[in-house]
């Protein structure tokens, strides 16, 4: 729907919840162009040595914040959107408000940095130039984000609705069964005899049983052959990678993904909550370790050497380098030298 003249000022109550799918998904589009606009003039002041030398620290940590709670939004509306299609349920009107609450808080922060404690501005300068635009994304992005406060209030209303997509139901109003469905069908029938027509008249399923029983060990087969990967049990390497800043490597599968974000080494993903974790620094020193919603952070200037077990295995993650090239080794080990911490345990320090 149109944007009102005043960020945080558009009125949603008039909207259904098909609207509101519609209002997150142009949220989304919106601030993924705002983000990608940001961090393109961020790489040019950084290629042109201006970024880090010359604009102010905490004007840089506050639009790199700014940036994280960016990415996490985007993340959050798609993650919203797909459960509203389920049911409508508190936590979505929660986690809606929370991104206008910090969006507020970014708002005031850079407004304040901006006029009252960014000095010397370089007017005139084409690398400030670039600042500039940052400042007014930046902004421009947050104002905009107030708005999803209101619609959280509106979707407050459809709390407990169940669903836009519902299971396809037969003419008595029961949930079908596709594949019993098929099976009643002739097709389905045919495909049966089908298959066991192959399977008895060419003796297969008499194969199967002689081969099965001709080649199953007998149990001091199976005790040598436990011994024998047990003995040959050592760690392996599973990839060297670079960790490209501000953006996440997906590693194991998917299940989780690593990230170089301004300070921060980050793990995390839609199977963090599977992860037990624990870090030191190149000189052995303890690590503080953070947690945030799926994400786990420890400090990446000390070059962290991390440990995590994920799905009955473990794994350590070894991060060399210095700002903006930091490389990581990713091994599977037999068994982990530190004390590994469950998720739901680790708390912020």
């Amino acid at each position: 729907m149109a944007k009102g003249l005043l960020g945080g000022m558009t009125d949603y109550s008039h909207q259904s919840l098909s609207d509101i799918l519609n209002d997150l998904e142009q949220e989304q589009k919106r601030t993924i162009s705002f983000k990608d606009a940001i961090q393109k003039h961020i790489i040019t002041l950084e290629a042109n040595k201006y970024w880090k030398e010359v604009v102010p620290s905490h004007f840089r940590d506050c639009v790199y914040y700014a940036l994280r709670h960016y990415n996490t939004s985007i993340e959050e509306f798609e993650d919203i959107r797909k459960d509203l299609l389920l049911e409508v349920k508190e936590h979505h009107v929660k986690r809606l408000e929370k991104i206008s609450k910090v969006a507020q808080e970014i708002n005031v922060d850079i407004g304040k940095i901006w006029h009252r404690e960014y000095d010397n501005k370089n007017y005139g300068n084409p690398n400030f130039r670039f600042v500039e635009d940052i400042y007014g994304d930046t902004r421009d992005m947050a104002v905009n984000l107030l708005d999803i406060s209101n619609i959280a209030e509106r979707l407050r209303d459809f709390v407990g609705k169940k669903s836009i997509v519902q299971p396809e139901t037969d003419k008595e109003g029961k949930k079908g069964n596709k594949f019993l469905s098929m099976l009643k069908s002739g097709w389905g029938i045919g495909a049966i005899l089908a298959i066991l027509v192959i399977l008895l008249g060419n003796n297969w399923i008499f194969r199967l049983w002689d081969y099965y029983h001709s080649n199953k060990p007998n149990k001091m087969e199976k005790v040598r052959t436990i011994d024998q990967q047990t003995e040959l049990a050592t760690d392996k390497t599973l990839s060297k990678f670079k960790l490209p800043y501000l953006e996440s490597v997906p590693i194991l599968n998917k299940g989780l993904f690593v990230k170089y974000y301004f300070n921060d080494f980050i793990l995390g993903g839609a199977n963090i909550d599977n992860v037990s974790y624990n870090a030191r620094g190149k000189d052995g020193s303890r690590l503080k370790i953070n947690k945030e919603k799926n994400e786990i952070i420890t400090g990446i200037t000390q070059e962290p050497y991390i440990e995590i077990g994920f799905n009955g295995d473990f794994y350590s993650i070894e991060v060399t380098g210095q700002h903006y090239t930091f490389n990581a080794v990713l091994t599977k080990i037999t068994k982990p030298t530190l004390s590994l911490i469950n998720y739901d345990k680790i708390h912020n320090e």
